[in-house]
């Protein structure tokens, strides 16, 4: 029989991310009830390169991004797949799920979702689908999947 491999080991087999940590923002406040957000900084080599928000719901048992902000040296070389990992596998390791936005995601976000369909990681509800463009220019996609902690892999 084979050995599982993990997501990170699926996403990344070659193991050529950039090390990334998340850590809970002190200058954040914590949230109490069934729906919980909280500010965590992106730290990578003991750098803060980023900053995210992370909700938990307690009650639907899983989590997601609502916003993840990389300083723009970081971007395009890994730094944000290597977040989506750190922050799938916290979510796992407390038994929930971590599923896709509930209302949109940019294009940078939706290009991650896709390397997790691609993967065979991701369960897809509803597919990325693109609902338009903001006057900023950043693309918007809409979407339902979600990654188990015992998520099927390759």
């Amino acid at each position: 029989m084979a050995a599982v491999k993990s997501i990170r080991e699926t996403i990344d087999p070659e193991d050529t991310l950039p090390p990334v940590e998340l850590i809970v923002d002190p200058s954040k406040r914590s949230s109490r009830g069934t729906v919980q957000p909280r500010g965590m900084l992106i730290v990578s080599d003991g750098e803060i390169i980023g900053s995210a928000t992370i909700v938990t719901h307690i009650r639907g048992g899983f989590e997601h991004f609502n916003g993840v902000k990389l300083d723009s040296r970081y971007r395009g070389k890994g730094y944000g797949m290597a977040t989506y990992l750190a922050a799938i596998e916290h979510a796992h390791s407390e038994g929930r799920e971590w599923r896709s936005h509930d209302w949109t995601q940019t294009g940078a976000a939706a290009k991650v979702w896709q390397q997790f369909i691609d993967s065979g990681i991701a369960e897809v509800v509803e597919p990325l689908t693109y609902v338009g463009t903001e006057e900023n220019g950043i693309e918007k996609y809409t979407s339902d999947i979600r990654i188990p902690p015992s998520s099927p892999t390759t």
